[in-house]
């Protein structure tokens, strides 16, 4: 599914940033959201809280979607921060 590497349904992007949630790979998350426009988009956010209360407790889809929403605050940061440090990094040397 994520070699798929091109997702236009909200819910294709939704299933793919579980995934990379789920693989730990923030960056891949960051860069997806963003690639689709959805990393400011409520409507998205709004979707994956909703379908995250109407899962039943323990769930392993809603305890996967409740963790991705979570780090909501953070995914735009991920790739700029990276970024940051490698110039610092490379500055310094």
């Amino acid at each position: 599914f994520l070699e798929k590497q091109k997702f236009e349904s909200m819910i294709d992007i939704l299933h793919a940033c579980l995934l990379f949630w789920e693989q730990n790979n923030r960056k891949a998350i960051s860069e997806l959201l963003e690639e689709t426009g959805n990393l400011n988009n409520n409507a998205f956010w709004q979707v994956a809280q909703t379908i995250s209360e109407v899962l039943p407790d323990g769930d392993k889809e809603k305890q996967m979607l409740q963790g991705f929403l979570y780090g909501k605050e953070n995914y735009g940061k991920t790739g700029a921060r990276v970024d940051q440090y490698q110039m610092i990094l490379f500055e310094k040397g």
